[in-house]
């Protein structure tokens, strides 16, 4: 791997780094990675405007028209549109960004690597100010809110949780232990809100998948206790 490449994915795995600093440094640190990760793979990568599933592109466009008619028919057209402009460029980056992670593992491992360090490092950043704010460490703590992080908590609890699901470690536990502190100091109802569904769905899937199992198991299980075991085993190796 290049080493021009290795910064373009550092720029797009440490840029949400610079979303607790500034908006605009992320989003031109994040569009300056994307656009040189196509640019140096332009000979193995052709940029698609289009889904490959039919279906995903007929309720793509079916959106845009939507789309376009309440931009039409809104109050302030011209900032309808800006948002519609946004949304379709944010879709076909993340359309072709994804292709090109799909076809390029090495990239992919970078930017997970990047992306790794980037959230410890967020989460870290906030804990230690918060508590710095809340007057924790001089032991005058006191339960005011402290504002300055709480939108970009939405982002980075997400990114917290997602560290489990690229490597089971010990060690991802600590960001954990560093976010829920911050949500608290912070006053951040949503990221709870959305952990605590989040939990409910997943109990319930697993609830699912375990009647599921026992059904399967019953069903082979009476079967085997049929006398008619040997006739229905003949026909399903049919």
């Amino acid at each position: 791997m290049t080493k021009i490449k290795t910064v373009s994915n550092f720029l797009v795995g440490f840029s949400y780094t610079l979303l607790l600093y500034n908006k605009i440094y992320f989003g031109v640190t994040l569009l300056v990675g994307l656009f040189s990760l196509f640019f140096l793979e332009r000979h193995k990568f052709k940029f698609n405007f289009v889904y490959n599933e039919k279906q995903t592109n007929i309720f793509f466009f079916l959106t845009l028209i939507l789309f376009f008619v309440s931009s039409i028919l809104s109050i302030k057209p011209d900032r309808s549109f800006e948002v519609i402009f946004y949304f379709i460029a944010f879709i076909l980056i993340n359309i072709n960004f994804l292709k090109l992670l799909i076809n390029n593992e090495e990239s992919f491992n970078e930017i997970i690597k990047f992306f790794v360090i980037s959230t410890i490092l967020n989460i870290t950043v906030i804990f230690f100010y918060d508590l710095y704010q809340s007057g924790f460490l001089s032991g005058s703590f006191s339960f005011q809110e402290i504002r300055k992080y709480k939108g970009v908590l939405n982002i980075v609890t997400i990114f917290v949780i997602l560290l489990v699901f690229f490597k089971r470690t010990i060690f991802f536990v600590i960001p954990l232990l560093f976010l829920f502190p911050s949500l608290y100091i912070s006053n951040s109802n949503a990221p709870l809100l959305g952990i605590f569904l989040g939990l409910i769905l997943c109990v319930i899937y697993f609830f699912i998948e375990k009647i599921k199992k026992k059904k399967i198991y019953n069903y082979y299980f009476e079967l085997n206790k049929s006398p008619n075991r040997k006739y229905f085993y003949k026909k399903s190796t049919q």
